[in-house]
Protein backbone atom coordinates (compact mmCIF):
# COMPACT_ATOMS: atom_id res chain seq x y z
CA UNK A 1 0.00 0.00 0.00
CA UNK A 2 1.14 3.58 -1.24
CA UNK A 3 1.95 6.27 1.45
CA UNK A 4 -0.43 9.14 1.16
CA UNK A 5 1.78 12.08 0.22
CA UNK A 6 -1.16 14.85 0.69
CA UNK A 7 -4.20 15.36 2.96
CA UNK A 8 -7.37 13.28 2.59
CA UNK A 9 -10.73 14.99 1.77
CA UNK A 10 -11.70 13.95 5.07
CA UNK A 11 -9.04 15.63 6.96
CA UNK A 12 -9.31 18.79 5.43
CA UNK A 13 -12.91 19.00 6.16
CA UNK A 14 -12.15 18.61 9.81
CA UNK A 15 -9.60 20.99 9.06
CA UNK A 16 -11.82 23.52 7.85
CA UNK A 17 -14.64 23.02 10.37
CA UNK A 18 -12.45 23.02 13.35
CA UNK A 19 -11.01 26.40 12.21
CA UNK A 20 -14.75 27.63 12.02
CA UNK A 21 -15.25 25.84 15.44
CA UNK A 22 -12.52 28.39 16.69
CA UNK A 23 -13.39 31.60 14.84
CA UNK A 24 -17.25 31.75 15.07
CA UNK A 25 -17.60 32.06 19.16
CA UNK A 26 -14.58 34.35 19.46
CA UNK A 27 -16.08 36.82 16.57
CA UNK A 28 -19.01 36.22 18.02
CA UNK A 29 -18.25 37.66 21.63
CA UNK A 30 -15.56 40.20 20.31
CA UNK A 31 -17.24 43.58 20.91
CA UNK A 32 -20.79 42.54 21.89
CA UNK A 33 -20.41 41.95 25.27
CA UNK A 34 -20.67 44.85 27.73
CA UNK A 35 -16.92 44.29 29.12
CA UNK A 36 -15.68 44.95 25.70
CA UNK A 37 -18.44 48.00 24.70
CA UNK A 38 -17.57 49.84 27.77
CA UNK A 39 -13.98 49.72 28.19
CA UNK A 40 -13.71 51.31 25.07
CA UNK A 41 -12.54 54.94 24.57
CA UNK A 42 -15.56 57.49 23.67
CA UNK A 43 -14.05 60.94 22.86
CA UNK A 44 -15.80 64.20 22.52
CA UNK A 45 -13.46 67.41 21.44
CA UNK A 46 -11.38 67.95 24.70
CA UNK A 47 -12.61 65.29 26.65
CA UNK A 48 -10.42 62.09 25.05
CA UNK A 49 -12.12 59.42 27.23
CA UNK A 50 -15.57 59.86 28.99
CA UNK A 51 -15.84 56.92 31.42
CA UNK A 52 -18.45 56.20 34.13
CA UNK A 53 -20.93 57.51 35.21
CA UNK A 54 -21.17 59.32 32.11
CA UNK A 55 -22.66 57.56 28.39
CA UNK A 56 -23.36 59.34 25.39
CA UNK A 57 -24.01 58.64 21.46
CA UNK A 58 -21.15 55.50 21.01
CA UNK A 59 -21.22 54.52 24.12
CA UNK A 60 -24.35 53.01 25.69
CA UNK A 61 -26.35 53.61 28.26
CA UNK A 62 -25.81 50.92 30.46
CA UNK A 63 -22.35 51.98 30.86
CA UNK A 64 -22.58 54.53 32.86
CA UNK A 65 -25.73 55.80 34.86
CA UNK A 66 -29.20 56.90 33.76
CA UNK A 67 -29.35 60.74 35.01
CA UNK A 68 -25.47 61.27 33.44
CA UNK A 69 -25.97 61.40 29.72
CA UNK A 70 -23.89 63.43 27.93
CA UNK A 71 -24.41 65.42 24.22
CA UNK A 72 -21.51 66.43 21.92
CA UNK A 73 -22.51 69.51 20.30
CA UNK A 74 -19.26 70.44 17.83
CA UNK A 75 -17.30 69.05 19.53
CA UNK A 76 -17.97 70.08 22.79
CA UNK A 77 -19.51 67.71 25.55
CA UNK A 78 -21.96 69.29 27.45
CA UNK A 79 -24.07 67.54 30.54
CA UNK A 80 -27.71 69.40 30.94
CA UNK A 81 -28.53 69.82 35.02
CA UNK A 82 -32.34 70.96 35.43
CA UNK A 83 -32.96 73.89 32.74
CA UNK A 84 -29.60 74.84 32.06
CA UNK A 85 -26.67 73.28 29.98
CA UNK A 86 -22.96 72.88 31.06
CA UNK A 87 -19.80 72.27 29.48
CA UNK A 88 -17.93 69.85 30.38
CA UNK A 89 -14.52 71.12 30.83
CA UNK A 90 -13.07 67.70 32.57
CA UNK A 91 -13.49 64.92 34.32
CA UNK A 92 -11.34 62.72 36.88
CA UNK A 93 -12.80 58.88 37.78
CA UNK A 94 -10.32 58.82 40.29
CA UNK A 95 -11.72 61.19 42.94
CA UNK A 96 -15.24 61.16 41.02
CA UNK A 97 -15.08 65.01 39.84
CA UNK A 98 -15.97 66.59 37.25
CA UNK A 99 -15.50 70.49 35.84
CA UNK A 100 -18.52 72.43 34.06
CA UNK A 101 -18.92 76.13 33.16
CA UNK A 102 -22.48 77.29 32.61
CA UNK A 103 -23.02 77.48 28.90
CA UNK A 104 -25.45 80.72 28.58
CA UNK A 105 -22.46 82.40 30.85
CA UNK A 106 -19.64 81.55 28.23
CA UNK A 107 -19.66 84.35 26.38
CA UNK A 108 -21.71 86.97 27.55
CA UNK A 109 -22.84 87.51 31.17
CA UNK A 110 -26.05 88.44 30.44
CA UNK A 111 -28.19 85.69 29.20
CA UNK A 112 -31.83 86.05 27.65
CA UNK A 113 -33.43 84.23 30.32
CA UNK A 114 -32.03 83.90 33.83
CA UNK A 115 -31.65 80.94 35.71
CA UNK A 116 -30.23 80.18 39.30
CA UNK A 117 -27.44 77.53 39.07
CA UNK A 118 -28.52 74.65 40.81
CA UNK A 119 -28.54 70.61 40.83
CA UNK A 120 -29.47 67.40 41.94
CA UNK A 121 -28.04 66.98 44.86
CA UNK A 122 -28.77 63.23 45.22
CA UNK A 123 -26.66 62.55 42.39
CA UNK A 124 -23.72 65.74 42.62
CA UNK A 125 -22.27 67.66 45.58
CA UNK A 126 -21.05 70.95 44.75
CA UNK A 127 -20.92 71.78 48.91
CA UNK A 128 -16.47 71.23 48.49
CA UNK A 129 -13.31 71.89 47.06
CA UNK A 130 -12.71 75.43 48.84
CA UNK A 131 -15.49 77.18 45.92
CA UNK A 132 -17.51 80.38 46.50
CA UNK A 133 -20.84 81.27 44.98
CA UNK A 134 -20.48 84.56 43.18
CA UNK A 135 -24.02 86.41 42.60
CA UNK A 136 -24.97 88.21 39.47
CA UNK A 137 -27.76 91.27 40.15
CA UNK A 138 -29.27 92.66 36.72
CA UNK A 139 -31.37 95.70 36.43
CA UNK A 140 -30.33 98.12 39.43
CA UNK A 141 -31.13 101.55 37.38
CA UNK A 142 -32.45 104.25 40.28
CA UNK A 143 -30.92 102.73 43.11
CA UNK A 144 -30.77 105.12 46.73
CA UNK A 145 -27.71 106.62 48.20
CA UNK A 146 -24.20 105.90 47.93
CA UNK A 147 -23.44 102.99 45.95
CA UNK A 148 -20.07 101.77 46.51
CA UNK A 149 -20.21 98.81 44.40
CA UNK A 150 -20.64 101.34 41.27
CA UNK A 151 -17.08 101.72 41.25
CA UNK A 152 -15.50 98.05 41.01
CA UNK A 153 -18.09 95.69 40.99
CA UNK A 154 -19.96 96.75 37.90
CA UNK A 155 -20.87 95.11 34.81
CA UNK A 156 -22.24 95.82 31.51
CA UNK A 157 -25.74 94.71 29.51
CA UNK A 158 -27.18 95.41 26.56
CA UNK A 159 -30.70 94.59 26.84
CA UNK A 160 -33.18 95.12 23.72
CA UNK A 161 -30.44 97.95 23.12
CA UNK A 162 -30.64 99.17 26.52
CA UNK A 163 -27.72 99.28 28.75
CA UNK A 164 -28.61 98.88 32.40
CA UNK A 165 -26.50 98.85 35.81
CA UNK A 166 -25.57 95.45 37.07
CA UNK A 167 -23.53 94.03 40.00
CA UNK A 168 -21.56 90.92 41.09
CA UNK A 169 -20.16 90.01 44.43
CA UNK A 170 -19.54 87.24 46.40
CA UNK A 171 -22.28 85.60 47.57
CA UNK A 172 -21.54 84.81 51.29
CA UNK A 173 -20.32 88.38 52.06
CA UNK A 174 -23.69 90.36 51.10
CA UNK A 175 -25.62 89.11 54.42
CA UNK A 176 -22.89 90.32 56.21
CA UNK A 177 -23.19 93.43 54.70
CA UNK A 178 -26.19 95.50 55.80
CA UNK A 179 -24.97 98.56 52.96
CA UNK A 180 -24.48 96.31 50.56
CA UNK A 181 -27.30 93.62 50.81
CA UNK A 182 -29.85 97.26 50.91
CA UNK A 183 -28.48 98.09 47.45
CA UNK A 184 -28.87 94.61 45.89
CA UNK A 185 -32.22 94.45 46.81
CA UNK A 186 -33.13 96.96 44.66
CA UNK A 187 -32.03 95.13 41.56
CA UNK A 188 -34.95 93.24 39.49
CA UNK A 189 -33.36 89.73 39.26
CA UNK A 190 -30.07 87.80 40.49
CA UNK A 191 -28.36 84.59 39.87
CA UNK A 192 -25.86 82.95 41.77
CA UNK A 193 -22.94 80.37 40.06
CA UNK A 194 -20.12 78.89 41.78
CA UNK A 195 -16.39 79.35 40.75
CA UNK A 196 -13.16 77.75 41.13
CA UNK A 197 -11.41 78.24 44.49
CA UNK A 198 -8.53 79.92 42.72
CA UNK A 199 -10.81 82.80 41.91
CA UNK A 200 -12.50 83.13 45.27
CA UNK A 201 -9.83 85.77 46.78
CA UNK A 202 -9.38 87.41 43.49
CA UNK A 203 -13.30 88.02 42.67
CA UNK A 204 -13.27 91.21 45.02
CA UNK A 205 -11.02 92.83 42.79
CA UNK A 206 -11.80 91.40 39.82
CA UNK A 207 -12.67 93.47 36.28
CA UNK A 208 -15.44 92.55 33.83
CA UNK A 209 -13.32 90.47 31.86
CA UNK A 210 -12.10 88.52 34.39
CA UNK A 211 -15.63 88.04 36.00
CA UNK A 212 -16.18 86.14 32.07
CA UNK A 213 -12.61 84.41 32.63
CA UNK A 214 -14.12 83.01 35.73
CA UNK A 215 -17.30 81.66 34.72
CA UNK A 216 -15.04 80.21 31.72
CA UNK A 217 -13.15 78.66 34.49
CA UNK A 218 -16.10 76.80 35.88
CA UNK A 219 -16.54 75.15 38.94
CA UNK A 220 -16.19 71.24 40.08
CA UNK A 221 -18.62 68.51 40.93
CA UNK A 222 -18.40 65.47 42.89
CA UNK A 223 -20.77 63.08 41.56
CA UNK A 224 -22.40 59.70 43.55
CA UNK A 225 -22.97 56.99 41.43
CA UNK A 226 -22.30 53.83 43.42
CA UNK A 227 -18.58 55.61 43.96
CA UNK A 228 -17.30 52.57 46.23
CA UNK A 229 -18.51 49.96 43.94
CA UNK A 230 -16.85 51.04 40.90
CA UNK A 231 -13.51 51.69 42.73
CA UNK A 232 -13.21 48.02 43.69
CA UNK A 233 -14.90 47.10 40.61
CA UNK A 234 -12.19 48.71 38.44
CA UNK A 235 -9.60 46.99 40.96
CA UNK A 236 -10.57 43.67 40.31
CA UNK A 237 -10.42 44.49 36.54
CA UNK A 238 -13.79 44.86 35.21
CA UNK A 239 -15.60 48.19 34.45
CA UNK A 240 -18.38 50.11 36.10
CA UNK A 241 -22.24 50.06 34.17
CA UNK A 242 -25.80 49.52 35.05
CA UNK A 243 -28.57 46.91 34.04
CA UNK A 244 -30.10 47.55 30.89
CA UNK A 245 -33.18 46.35 32.42
CA UNK A 246 -33.21 47.71 35.86
CA UNK A 247 -31.14 50.70 35.50
CA UNK A 248 -30.85 51.67 38.93
CA UNK A 249 -28.87 48.08 39.94
CA UNK A 250 -25.15 48.26 39.83
CA UNK A 251 -23.31 46.14 37.62
CA UNK A 252 -19.35 45.41 37.33
CA UNK A 253 -18.57 44.17 33.90
CA UNK A 254 -15.93 41.82 33.57
CA UNK A 255 -14.19 39.61 30.72
CA UNK A 256 -15.99 36.29 32.87
CA UNK A 257 -19.17 37.50 32.80
CA UNK A 258 -21.33 40.48 34.70
CA UNK A 259 -21.07 40.96 38.22
CA UNK A 260 -23.02 42.70 41.45
CA UNK A 261 -19.79 43.81 42.65
CA UNK A 262 -16.50 42.70 41.61
CA UNK A 263 -14.88 40.35 38.97
CA UNK A 264 -15.95 36.79 40.23
CA UNK A 265 -18.28 37.73 43.21
CA UNK A 266 -21.99 37.39 42.17
CA UNK A 267 -23.13 36.83 39.04
CA UNK A 268 -26.18 39.30 37.77
CA UNK A 269 -28.28 39.42 34.63
CA UNK A 270 -27.43 42.71 32.65
CA UNK A 271 -30.50 42.34 30.42
CA UNK A 272 -30.69 41.80 26.69
CA UNK A 273 -29.42 45.01 25.31
CA UNK A 274 -25.93 44.24 25.27
CA UNK A 275 -26.25 40.02 25.34
CA UNK A 276 -24.48 38.77 28.89
CA UNK A 277 -22.28 36.48 29.38
CA UNK A 278 -25.27 33.56 29.58
CA UNK A 279 -26.29 34.53 26.42
CA UNK A 280 -22.69 34.66 24.92
CA UNK A 281 -21.77 31.01 26.97
CA UNK A 282 -24.36 29.09 25.67
CA UNK A 283 -23.72 30.62 21.53
CA UNK A 284 -20.35 29.24 21.70
CA UNK A 285 -21.74 26.30 23.22
CA UNK A 286 -24.08 26.14 20.54
CA UNK A 287 -21.59 26.90 18.14
CA UNK A 288 -19.33 23.96 19.33
CA UNK A 289 -21.94 21.32 19.31
CA UNK A 290 -23.42 21.91 15.66
CA UNK A 291 -19.56 21.92 14.57
CA UNK A 292 -19.17 18.54 15.72
CA UNK A 293 -22.29 17.55 14.19
CA UNK A 294 -21.24 18.93 10.92
CA UNK A 295 -17.77 17.22 11.23
CA UNK A 296 -19.66 13.82 11.73
CA UNK A 297 -21.49 14.41 9.28
CA UNK A 298 -18.72 15.51 6.54
CA UNK A 299 -16.29 12.44 7.83
CA UNK A 300 -19.29 9.85 7.15
CA UNK A 301 -20.03 11.53 3.82
CA UNK A 302 -15.97 11.13 2.91
CA UNK A 303 -15.47 7.67 3.93
CA UNK A 304 -19.29 6.54 1.86
CA UNK A 305 -17.58 8.64 -1.19
CA UNK A 306 -13.87 6.99 -0.61
CA UNK A 307 -15.45 3.44 -0.32
CA UNK A 308 -17.94 3.69 -3.72
CA UNK A 309 -14.89 4.75 -5.92
CA UNK A 310 -12.87 1.73 -4.61
CA UNK A 311 -15.64 0.01 -5.27
CA UNK A 312 -16.02 1.16 -8.71
CA UNK A 313 -12.66 0.91 -9.47
CA UNK A 314 -12.51 -2.77 -8.49
CA UNK A 315 -15.12 -3.53 -11.03
CA UNK A 316 -13.76 -1.70 -13.52
CA UNK A 317 -10.62 -3.86 -13.17
CA UNK A 318 -12.36 -7.38 -12.86
CA UNK A 319 -14.55 -6.51 -16.27
CA UNK A 320 -11.26 -5.38 -17.68
CA UNK A 321 -9.79 -9.10 -16.92
CA UNK A 322 -13.20 -10.75 -18.67
CA UNK A 323 -12.27 -8.69 -22.06
CA UNK A 324 -8.56 -9.15 -21.97
CA UNK A 325 -7.66 -11.42 -25.28
CA UNK A 326 -4.47 -13.32 -25.35
CA UNK A 327 -2.50 -12.56 -28.05
CA UNK A 328 -1.83 -15.87 -30.35
CA UNK A 329 -0.25 -16.26 -33.79
CA UNK A 330 -1.29 -14.51 -36.86
CA UNK A 331 -3.88 -15.59 -39.43
CA UNK A 332 -7.78 -16.31 -39.92
CA UNK A 333 -7.28 -19.17 -37.64
CA UNK A 334 -5.21 -17.25 -34.89
CA UNK A 335 -8.36 -14.76 -34.93
CA UNK A 336 -10.58 -17.96 -34.78
CA UNK A 337 -8.95 -18.66 -31.73
CA UNK A 338 -9.36 -15.67 -29.79
CA UNK A 339 -13.11 -15.10 -30.85
CA UNK A 340 -13.74 -18.34 -29.33
CA UNK A 341 -11.69 -17.68 -25.94
CA UNK A 342 -13.58 -14.03 -26.24
CA UNK A 343 -16.73 -16.47 -26.30
CA UNK A 344 -15.84 -19.05 -23.38
CA UNK A 345 -15.13 -16.01 -20.85
CA UNK A 346 -18.27 -14.82 -21.17
CA UNK A 347 -19.96 -17.87 -19.95
CA UNK A 348 -23.73 -16.94 -19.88
CA UNK A 349 -23.27 -13.84 -21.36
CA UNK A 350 -21.97 -14.98 -24.37
CA UNK A 351 -24.23 -14.96 -27.92
CA UNK A 352 -25.66 -18.06 -29.02
CA UNK A 353 -24.09 -19.34 -31.84
CA UNK A 354 -26.86 -20.83 -34.86
CA UNK A 355 -25.90 -23.20 -37.60
CA UNK A 356 -26.58 -22.38 -41.19
CA UNK A 357 -29.51 -25.10 -41.41
CA UNK A 358 -31.12 -23.39 -38.05
CA UNK A 359 -30.85 -19.78 -39.64
CA UNK A 360 -32.15 -20.98 -42.66
CA UNK A 361 -35.16 -22.94 -41.24
CA UNK A 362 -36.08 -19.55 -38.78
CA UNK A 363 -36.12 -17.25 -42.26
CA UNK A 364 -38.24 -19.75 -44.32
CA UNK A 365 -35.23 -19.76 -46.87
CA UNK A 366 -34.06 -16.49 -46.31
CA UNK A 367 -37.93 -16.18 -48.05
CA UNK A 368 -38.67 -12.48 -46.75
CA UNK A 369 -36.33 -10.10 -47.35
CA UNK A 370 -36.49 -6.74 -45.34
CA UNK A 371 -33.60 -4.70 -46.71
CA UNK A 372 -29.54 -4.75 -47.10
CA UNK A 373 -26.98 -3.93 -44.56
CA UNK A 374 -22.96 -3.55 -44.89
CA UNK A 375 -22.34 -7.00 -44.09
CA UNK A 376 -25.51 -8.66 -46.07
CA UNK A 377 -29.00 -8.80 -46.60
CA UNK A 378 -31.35 -8.84 -43.68
CA UNK A 379 -33.97 -11.38 -44.03
CA UNK A 380 -37.24 -11.58 -41.51
CA UNK A 381 -37.04 -14.55 -38.64
CA UNK A 382 -40.39 -16.17 -38.29
CA UNK A 383 -39.15 -18.05 -35.13
CA UNK A 384 -38.41 -14.96 -33.33
CA UNK A 385 -35.11 -16.43 -32.44
CA UNK A 386 -37.26 -19.38 -30.91
CA UNK A 387 -35.10 -22.41 -31.54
Amino acid sequence: MKPLLGPTPALLAITVVLATIISFPVARCQDTSPYDICRQSVQCGDIDKIEYPFWLSGRPQHCGRPDFQLSCRSDIPMLRLGPVDYRVLKTDSSIHTVTVARNDLWTNLCPQTLYNTTYNTTLFNGNNFGQEDVSLYYGCQGILGVNPLAASFRFSCDFNQTQSDNYFYRTSLINTDTTISSILVQCNSHITVPVDQSWVNRILNATESELKQAMQDGFNLRWTAYNEECDQCVRSGGRCGSSSTSPDQFVCYCASGNFSATCNSVSVDSGGDAGDSKSNSLGIVLAIVGAVIVVFVVVIGCRIFVSRQRRKRHTIKERSKLVRLPVTTEGPEAANDNIEIFIRNYGNLAPKRYKYSEIEKMTNSFLEKLGHGGYGSVTKDNCLMGI
